[in-house]
């Protein structure tokens, strides 16, 4: 080789070897940028250095299928903002847990390392399961399960915006426009979701987190085995399964982790018409929503403390062709 280029050539390997990014085993905390209030609703901001290693994302519940086609978008558009914060999260060392609750998660992803993974930890406590589980605030014993959240003891739902009540029993969407899709066509969650193989694939809540179930104690589990510590909650709804469900928000916290739900990767269930000025927009809704879980449940967080770009948002009026597709067909109809 020519001597005038061993230094340039010496000189680059010299910086590629100190700009080479660090192994996972060697990556460093990440300022978690987090919000609650107090029980008078003040808000406080905050800021936790989190260790990745010790850090997961669970995703909840992103079906393919919804009842209300309006949510149905939304989750569509908002899967493609996750694929993106993930993908960042993963380089930094952070867990990726897929929760779509299904009877038929086997059917679909038996095969995948992402569903292997937590096997051994597999003890038969699926969905069907699930709703003797579930963690509810006031009146838990009104709805499904018998487990009223302790936090929220001294939370008056009269005292936010009407969104908020959804998040009490009986609970359920608000739909304005059915879906029209096949829920037997495709998988429980969203093709437009990556899963990669290093991510996890369950919605079982004892192989995550352990628990007692019919008098017996597991304690082995997939989060006791990773050293999981910090607990993101990501998905679909807010104000149901995203808070309720056995590894949501509320149990999550009963079970010691520091949990926080993510602001800018999660939907609510009031499906808001923006045309109409006398209701909640989305985002009223939301912040209706985030007021009562800062103050109640568990703190906040969005996808900057990950990616360092802006929360994610949708436009609310992006979705209004669908009232407006709906409109004409029943006009069709009442004309027929």
């Amino acid at each position: 080789m020519p001597r005038f280029f061993r230094l340039p050539l010496l000189a680059f390997l010299t910086l590629l070897a100190h700009t080479a990014p660090l192994p996972l085993s060697d990556a460093a905390d990440f300022p978690a940028h987090l919000r609650d209030r107090d029980k008078e609703g003040v808000a406080r901001e905050y800021i936790e250095q989190w260790n990745p290693k010790e850090t997961a994302i669970i995703v909840c519940d992103m079906w393919s299928y919804h009842g209300c086609a309006h949510a149905v978008a939304r989750l569509q558009d908002l899967a493609i903002e996750m694929n993106k914060v993930f993908a960042d999260a993963r380089k930094k060392g952070i867990l990726i847990v897929f929760a779509p609750s299904h009877h038929d998660m086997d059917k679909w992803y038996s095969e995948l390392p992402a569903r292997k993974t937590s096997a051994k930890y597999r003890h038969g406590y699926g969905n069907p399961r699930h709703w003797d589980y579930w963690w509810h605030g006031r009146g838990g014993h009104i709805h499904h399960s018998h487990l009223a959240f302790p936090g929220e003891k001294d939370a008056d739902p009269k005292m936010y915006p009407k969104a908020v009540t959804s998040m009490f029993p009986p609970s359920g969407a608000h739909c304005i426009v059915p879906s029209k899709l096949d829920p037997r066509a495709d998988p429980p969650q969203t093709r437009i979701l990556k899963i990669e193989d290093t991510d996890i694939l369950t919605d079982d809540f004892v192989e995550l987190i352990g628990g007692k179930v019919d008098g017996k104690e597991y304690k082995e589990c997939l989060f006791k085995e990773r050293g999981i510590k910090n607990v993101i909650l990501s998905g679909v709804h807010t104000d149901m399964c995203v808070i309720g469900r056995p590894f949501g928000c509320r149990a999550l916290k009963v079970a010691g982790y520091n949990v926080v739900l993510a602001r800018d990767l999660t939907d609510h269930t009031w499906h808001c018409d923006s045309r109409n000025k006398n209701t909640l927009d989305h985002y009223q809704a939301f912040e209706g929503l985030f007021g009562y879980i800062e103050t109640w449940i568990c703190p906040t967080i969005d996808s900057t403390s990950i990616t360092s770009r802006p929360a994610f948002k949708v436009d609310p009026k992006k979705y209004d062709y669908l009232l407006e597709e709906d409109e004409k067909q029943k006009k069709a109809l009442a004309a027929e």
